[in-house]
């Protein structure tokens, strides 16, 4: 064994003991909620998320979109498609859905996607939310006045180790990946409802070509989605929704951990013998194999 390889097994062992450490102390049971399928469909399943892509993938490929057991994130209610694509589930994770003490435009933001999914949901929707939000009346009270929407829980405790301890932990719905963006939860969430095909569209995940420092030595990303109305431009990146920003290593460290938890999303995949497909064109992610949505039998 040469030194890399020690170095490595040493750090995985710290890394599985601090994880079981986070997870007595933050992680708290939950079930896992049953999710209504499209079409029986067992197999399948899209994730879709927000990015700019996402647009054109919806018009060269609807009919799968509409089709096939899908899962949405976030703000994706605010669209019209939310009505007509009728996503099977929504996952929400950034903490500015349920805390108080966040700007104001997160609390009008939050509160114009719960509107959303009350007015516009008139079939079977299961939420996903960290189990952190469990307390938040206005998430659980107002959105459950809809008949056809349940919540479930799920535990975001960071999670890192050896691939047997992550595995093991993931399956017992104690922690996930590092969550740095909410596509993490989504596809552990789906990986432990058994999917055994799972495509990702609307995942550009480019924000390393969207990066600036102006003249004050604020960092701004681009970060755009498919409902954009055009108007959108870079802007500092806020710590769990409040003033305080995020310099260049901290903003570049969110990106690392990003991406490194999609590999560790792929060695779970694989023990779970599920194949996760990226079908967004120009994605950043690189764990994944590319596909054509316009390949896949329906």
């Amino acid at each position: 064994m040469n030194v890399g390889n020690i170095k490595s097994f040493f750090i995985n062992v710290w890394d599985t003991l601090f994880s079981a450490l986070k997870v007595v102390i933050l992680s708290r049971p939950t079930k896992l909620g049953h999710m209504t399928l499209k079409n029986n469909s067992k197999e399948k399943c899209l994730i879709i998320g927000n990015g700019p892509s996402l647009k054109n993938e919806l018009e060269d490929n609807r009919r799968f979109f509409e089709a096939v057991t899908s899962i949405c994130v976030n703000y994706f209610p605010l669209s019209d498609e939310f009505q007509k694509i009728k996503p099977n589930a929504i996952v929400l994770h950034a903490p500015e859905f349920w805390i108080e003490s966040v700007k104001e435009e997160y609390k009008t933001g939050r509160q114009k996607l719960f509107a959303a999914l009350i007015e516009k949901t008139s079939w079977n929707l299961l939420i996903y939310a960290p189990i952190k939000a469990k307390c938040s009346a206005t998430l659980v009270n107002n959105i459950l006045s809809n008949k056809h929407i349940s919540i479930t829980f799920y535990n975001d405790t960071p999670i890192e180790g050896f691939n047997f301890t992550n595995a093991l932990f993931f399956n017992l719905g104690l922690g996930l990946a590092r969550p740095h963006n909410v596509v993490i939860p989504t596809l552990i969430l789906a990986l432990r409802q058994n999917f055994k095909q799972i495509y990702l569209t609307g995942v550009d995940h480019s924000w390393l070509k969207e990066i600036s420092v102006d003249a004050d030595n604020n960092v701004l990303v681009g970060q755009y989605h498919f409902y954009d109305d055009g108007n959108v431009k870079p802007a500092p990146m806020n710590k769990v929704g409040r003033e305080k920003t995020r310099n260049l290593a901290e903003v570049l460290e969110k990106f690392i951990f990003t991406f490194r938890s999609y590999y560790q999303i792929k060695e779970y995949a694989n023990k779970k013998n599920a194949i996760i497909c990226n079908a967004t064109k120009l994605s950043f992610i690189d764990a994944f194999d590319r596909i054509d949505l316009k390949n896949i039998k329906i």
